[in-house]
């Protein structure tokens, strides 16, 4: 697989991009006719519902080609016919805002679908699914990802150079998806993989991001659905989440291991207070390695007291207890299970005894001891290789996540002529969008504290870009006396930039009714046109 399979998901959209006029007209698809009529009763009811939450909230019921049935959360079902390009499914959950009562117009503000752009918006809103940007400055958005595939027809249409494909975060991405998948593959763990995920991360593998492979992008392009589907896998696949106190704990038990082989000839004494040190260290792993050092020990002890013999085996954790113990009435006391604390205080009660028969054993078999330290080596090794398979497919999993935010807000772009992203100012993350419409560009900014918010909606008109209108939004009631009062700062600071400020309004609102303020403004493409 090419390259062409990763980032084709975009490129076609991003030609459509380029002609606004199509991108203007999609909203007129999307009107639905209601088949049942619309009532006063049903009017008032939305309106309550309205006034209780904020919204309408309504579950997607059933879906068929171009018509939807809608339950809303008030009892009341509704079908409707739909040509829209939102990819609604049937369980989604969808929140809707009344757009205009003659015609009844409902938007929906947010769909709680993993594959919605508008779900994409809300959750970049909430800082859960960054489309990353360094700030809102003009080249970090440039560079944000979201207008890649337009920078790659630029490039082949020798309108840019490669740097301004280099420099983009969704190129990064896509080159750091590659090389990850091909660490992957390279690794032993790999073969352990579902055989689906496999075939993906090869595909993955074999990708390069060449000029030469750039250059051949628009020769055949593979369906989008492919580029989805090895996503969808990588997303779905969890791998083992080894505790980080564990990788710090396998350098030393290597170090100990080392030291049993350099002694076991000349020095068998020293043995015995290596594979103490060495319990000591093993006590803090997974129980499979655990378990290969009991396994392994066993093949050298020969442990005279029998009850004891038959104690270990059963519950092998005890070795552990038992090499480490400075105190056996603390062991014993240790021990959750009665019945186990019972027969443990029964069968060692000269539990120093035992220690000391199997550190003799020990130091009397140094071979036997060697071959040991090999199978627990053995044993870290692949621990360390899955550690870093892990650790690699965790990334290679957090990248795909990205790339599938990236496309996400791609589509938005293409459904709403609006694209967003998120940024740090400082410690603080931001969510920043932009909207053009026919006569003006609209810029949405939001801040979060641990106190609350502060957002802002700035207008300008396209027949005068020197003119800006600001509104300020916050739930924090200090702050929103402190905007009211600045209105000349904030003047003399615009006028610095060439900007006249036409006007300056300041709200108290909450963070939510904010968003859906903002998914008002910014959504065009996803009205619900109910007609009687």
């Amino acid at each position: 697989m090419d390259i062409k399979r990763l980032e084709g998901t975009a490129l076609n959209e991003t030609i459509l991009n380029s002609q606004p006029l199509e991108v203007s007209k999609e909203s007129e698809n999307l009107a639905i006719a209601i088949k049942t009529t619309v009532s006063q009763a049903l009017l008032g009811a939305l309106s309550d519902e309205l006034s209780k939450q904020g919204f309408i909230e309504a579950t997607v019921e059933d879906v068929k080609p171009n018509a939807y049935k809608l339950m809303l959360s008030n009892g009341v079902e509704i079908e409707v016919n739909a040509a829209t390009t939102l990819d609604i499914k049937k369980n989604d959950i969808l929140k809707l805002l009344i757009s205009s009562i003659n015609p009844l117009v409902l938007k929906i503000a947010d769909a709680k679908s993993p594959s919605s752009p508008i779900s994409a918006l809300n959750k970049a809103m909430d800082y859960e699914a960054a489309i990353p940007s360094q700030s809102l400055s003009k080249n970090d958005v440039e560079n944000s990802g979201l207008f890649y595939e337009k920078k790659l027809l630029d490039f082949l249409l020798k309108a840019k150079d490669l740097s301004t494909l280099t420099q983009d975060s969704k190129y990064k991405l896509l080159q750091d998806i590659v090389n990850t998948a091909k660490d992957i593959k390279s690794l032993e763990a790999f073969k352990n993989l579902r055989e689906d995920v496999k075939v993906a991360i090869e595909n993955i593998a074999n990708a390069n991001i060449t000029k030469a492979d750039l250059e051949t992008l628009f020769k055949s392009q593979s369906p989008p659905e492919d580029v989805k589907d090895i996503l969808s896998l990588l997303l779905t696949q969890e791998p083992q989440d080894i505790p980080k106190d564990v990788l710090n704990y396998i350098p030393k038990a290597q170090s100990i291991l080392a030291n049993i082989e350099k002694n076991f000839i000349f020095n068998a004494k020293s043995l015995p207070n290596f594979v103490l040190e060495l319990s000591s260290v093993l006590k803090n792993m997974p129980k499979d390695i655990k378990d290969i050092f009991f396994k392994s020990l066993q093949n050298i002890l020969n442990i005279k007291n029998q009850s004891a013999k038959e104690l270990l085996k059963s519950n092998p954790e005890l070795l552990f207890d038992i090499l480490n113990a400075k105190d056996p009435k603390e062991l014993v006391a240790n021990i959750q299970d009665n019945t186990l604390k019972a027969i443990v205080g029964n069968v060692l009660k000269d539990i120093n005894t035992v220690k000391q028969d199997i550190l003799n054993q020990i130091s009397q078999n140094p071979v036997k001891v060697l071959e040991f330290s090999k199978h627990i080596k053995e044993a870290l090794n692949n621990l360390q290789s899955n550690v870093s398979f892990d650790t690699k497919l965790n990334h290679l999993k957090e990248n795909a996540n990205t790339l599938y935010n990236i496309n996400l807000a791609q589509q938005f772009i293409l459904q709403n002529n609006a694209f967003f992203v998120n940024f740090e100012e400082g410690s603080k993350k931001g969510f920043g969008a932009f909207k053009k419409e026919e006569n003006t560009y609209r810029a949405f900014i939001k801040l979060n504290w641990e106190d609350g918010f502060l957002g802002s909606i700035l207008e300008m008109p396209k027949n005068d870009t020197k003119r800006i209108f600001v509104k300020f939004y916050t739930d924090i009631e200090p702050l929103s006396k402190l905007l009211e009062s600045s209105k000349d700062e904030l003047d003399n600071v615009l006028k610095e930039e060439g900007l006249n400020l036409n006007a300056l309004e300041v709200f108290i609102l909450k963070a939510q009714e904010f968003d859906l303020e903002v998914a008002r403004n910014i959504t065009q493409s996803s009205n619900l046109n109910i007609f009687t």
